[in-house]
């Protein structure tokens, strides 16, 4: 059986300002952005997987992803992977507001709810074996708000070890979904 990888981070900005007078309407139109194929191999620009975790992250929890073991279910298997070297991360908050009533989620935040009580994580290299190698050699504590992403790509592929692997999510205290996907390569 034989596999094939493409992977192909696309981040991008865009915002559309309109300014409409009696006579004229003005529009600027802008997007920023970066797409980077990474095809299948072991050289620059090149991985052999990917993997997505998603779940919810209880209110005041910690969850450690152990990029030297992570969970992945494939075509009717279960493989623990073992990146080597990561091209690619993406998260995504997501909360819907307070559980409605007779609901266990949320339709929407209501208005007048309190800033200081939206939930986010927080995304770390801490610990033993904390991937710091993101975070230019720094721990990190990158906020991911209740409706946020945050995401990074490296062309030339960060490494991996026994000794730079873990990166740590960690609940504000109410409670939130998320979503984690990376590329790279394995083995």
């Amino acid at each position: 059986m034989a596999t094939t990888f493409l992977g192909k981070p696309s981040i991008d900005i865009a915002y559309t300002l309109t300014e409409t007078n009696a006579d004229t309407t003005i529009t600027e139109s802008t997007t920023v952005g970066n797409t980077i194929v990474f095809v299948q191999g072991s050289g620059t620009g090149a991985g052999n997987m990917g993997a997505l975790s998603t779940g919810y992250l209880p209110s005041g929890s910690t969850l450690v992803l152990d990029l030297k073991a992570l969970s992945k279910s494939m075509f009717g298997s279960s493989l623990t992977l073992d990146y080597s070297k990561i091209n690619g991360l993406l998260l995504t908050a997501d909360w819907r507001g307070p559980p409605a009533s007779g609901l266990s989620y949320g339709t929407g935040v209501p208005a007048g709810f309190p800033v200081d009580k939206l939930p986010y994580f927080t995304l770390n290299g801490t610990g033993t074996n904390g991937f710091t190698n993101v975070f230019n050699g720094e721990t990190g504590n990158v906020r991911v708000g209740y409706r946020g992403t945050w995401s990074s790509t490296w062309y030339e592929a960060i490494s991996t070890s026994a000794s730079q692997k873990d990166l740590s999510l960690v609940d504000s205290g109410s409670g939130i979904s998320y979503q984690f996907m990376v590329i790279g390569s394995t083995g």
